[in-house]
Order: structure tokens, then C-alpha cells, then sequence
């Protein structure tokens, strides 16, 4: 298999992509935190309140009555949340495939009720992986803990929702401590030791991609994994995806779609090397996320077993 040649962008567009830690750093990272920090005050004095089950309750009245003023309109097209793309974890695309659509607003973002006597969190789709542990009792964790904060529950179910401890407990359906550098590096670095014992907080483990955006921060921040960086700086890591977004031209956009490269599959146990290779050779990737999986239902035929998910995430200049 032969690379095709990617077309080259304007160099507008190529210097702000390549120059985006200008307003990365100074503008986007403590827009970040401060919005953070919000959003985690507001959580904390909404759950004080315990008024998610009632306000919950509202909500879902107000999406029945939208889809309800759909028919009379005569009910075609797309039936779409109304949440802005720029909010979304996923990849930016040239359009959103909800244009036009008929867009339901759904803020269903409460943590309803965590019993600890079943060993169940009820909490609604836009519930962050981050809120979400953060709301459960010293002591409780998730089977399966995706290693973002921003991702969502309903995002992980519709999308599958594999992570690292997917090898025992199946999909969903850092060391993130600000001062040490990101974890691939850091894990490149503790596979050299002979003795390779570290003892880190469970949160922190959790999230450990989270502020190197698994290695994509590299391409927003190159000197984000600088001691010099790391102890001023790190603790305001990662910048938010949907502000990101925000501030993307649609030259810059436009370049990503053509520059870089976002792929994710599952395989069988077995073909591991043939995919590595396959993916080697089309991607030219030097760098893969690899998870194990264990699936347990026969549909569709032949999707119960040992699967491996891989990742792949690569820019070309």
C-alpha cells in the first residue's frame, strides 16, 4: 500500500495550527480551569440542593413536549440533540450532520442517585466521567473508568466505551499529578527500571491521559512536557476540547480533516500483529493505544471473545 500525497494547506492556516500554543497557553488553559473549577462548584452546591431527581424530571417533560411538535411539522429528517458540535469530544468535521435536523435540547447532566447497598450510580448522558467520580463515596469506583474527564456517559455508550479495564469487565455500553510529565512518556521512562512499583492516587490514575490529551497536546502545546512548562504551568492543563473548537478557523479546521488522521478498531486477539502492521503501513503511525477487551454477547455472530482495540492518532506536516 502506497501514502498518498496529502495536499498541502495555506500556510495561514499551517502557521496558526503550527502556532496555536500562542493563545493555547495564555488565553484557552486558564479559560479552562476557571471554567472547571465553575463547573464543579455548581455540581457540588446543586447535589447540596438534592434537587436532580425533580429538575431531571422537568427536563425530560421539556424534550417529550419538543419531539411531540415534531409530527405536526410531518416528522421527517434527523432527530438530533441540540448540542453544539464544539462540545463534542469527537473529531471536528467541515459540516455537522445536524444541520437541518430537528434539534431536541437535552441538558440531562445530574448525578440522580449512587446506592451503595446495590452498587449502582443513576446519572443522566451528559454526566462527564469526571463528575461521575467525583460524586461516588470514598472507596467506590467504576468497573470501567474511561481515562478523559469530558467524556460522556451517553457519548461512551453510543460509541462503545472501550478503555483499559475493558480486558475484564467489557465495554461501557494521569498519573495525571500536574508536575510529572504525561504518562506515555512517563511510562516510556518507568519501563527502563528494573524495579517498576509506583503507588499513585486512584483519580489520578483514572485520568491519567487526560492532560496530555493521550499525546495529542503535543500538536497544541510542544513545550507542554517541559520541566519548565510542567511545574509552572501543568497544573492547568488539559485546554478544554470544546473551547479548542470555539477557537478553530475554518482554515485551521479544514487542514486537520486534510492533515491528520483519527482511526479506531477492534480486533480479534489473534490478528494483533497483522493490524499493527496494517495499520503501520497506511498510517505510517509511530505511536498506537492498545486496549484489550473482552465482549460477551454473540451479536453480531462471532463478537464474543478476546478483542484488542486499537488506536491510532497521527499529523501529517
Amino acid at each position: 500500500m502506497s501514502r498518498t500525497p496529502v495536499p498541502r494547506s495555506p500556510l495561514s492556516a499551517q502557521w496558526l495550527a503550527d502556532h496555536r500554543w500562542l493563545y493555547v497557553v495564555p488565553a484557552l488553559l486558564p479559560l479552562s480551569k476557571a471554567y472547571a473549577l465553575a463547573e464543579a462548584l455548581s455540581s457540588r452546591l446543586l447535589r447540596r440542593r438534592s434537587g436532580a431527581p425533580r429538575r431531571h424530571r422537568q427536563r425530560v417533560a421539556r424534550m417529550q413536549a419538543r419531539v411531540r411538535e415534531r409530527e405536526p411539522r410531518g416528522g421527517g429528517g434527523l432527530l438530533c440533540t441540540a448540542r453544539p458540535q464544539w462540545r463534542s469530544m469527537s473529531p471536528s468535521r467541515n459540516e455537522s450532520y445536524k444541520d437541518g435536523a430537528f434539534l431536541v435540547p437535552a441538558q440531562l447532566d445530574d448525578v440522580l442517585r449512587v446506592d451503595t447497598e446495590r452498587g449502582t450510580v443513576t446519572v443522566g448522558p451528559a454526566v462527564t466521567m469526571g463528575r461521575l467520580t467525583a460524586a461516588l463515596p470514598r472507596g467506590w469506583t467504576l468497573p470501567v473508568v474511561p481515562e478523559l474527564e469530558d467524556l460522556t456517559v451517553g457519548g461512551l455508550f453510543m460509541g462503545y466505551g472501550i478503555e483499559t479495564s475493558s480486558h475484564r469487565y467489557g465495554p461501557v455500553n494521569r498519573i495525571g499529578r500536574w508536575y510529572k510529565p504525561w504518562f506515555h512518556e512517563h511510562a516510556r521512562a518507568r519501563c527502563r527500571l528494573r524495579r517498576n512499583v509506583e503507588y499513585v492516587p486512584l483519580r489520578d490514575f483514572h485520568f491519567r491521559h487526560s492532560r496530555s490529551i493521550y499525546w495529542a497536546a503535543e500538536m497544541l502545546v510542544p513545550s507542554g512536557n517541559h520541566p519548565l512548562f510542567r511545574n509552572a504551568l501543568g497544573w492547568l492543563m488539559p485546554p478544554k476540547a470544546a473551547f479548542l473548537k470555539r477557537t478553530e478557523t475554518p482554515g485551521i479546521r479544514r487542514m486537520y480533516l486534510r492533515n491528520t488522521a483519527t482511526q479506531e478498531a477492534l480486533v480479534p486477539l489473534g490478528t494483533l500483529p497483522e493490524a499493527i502492521e496494517k495499520c503501520r503501513e497506511a498510517f505510517h503511525v509511530d505511536r498506537m493505544w492498545l486496549c484489550p477487551v473482552t465482549l460477551r454477547r454473540t451479536e453480531p455472530y462471532g463478537a464474543e471473545g478476546s478483542f484488542l482495540d486499537i488506536y491510532d492518532k497521527v499529523s501529517y506536516n
